[in-house]
């Protein structure tokens, strides 16, 4: 999966609780709408 051109494969941290974070926040979204 790749959000914002930042893929989860990164060994960056804080970029992936960041990406999983707008995730789980979309979907919230999604499923409010």
């Amino acid at each position: 999966m790749d959000l914002f051109g930042v893929s989860f494969a990164t060994n960056d941290a804080a970029h992936s609780f960041f990406q999983i974070f707008l995730f789980f926040f979309f979907v919230a979204i999604h499923d409010c709408l």
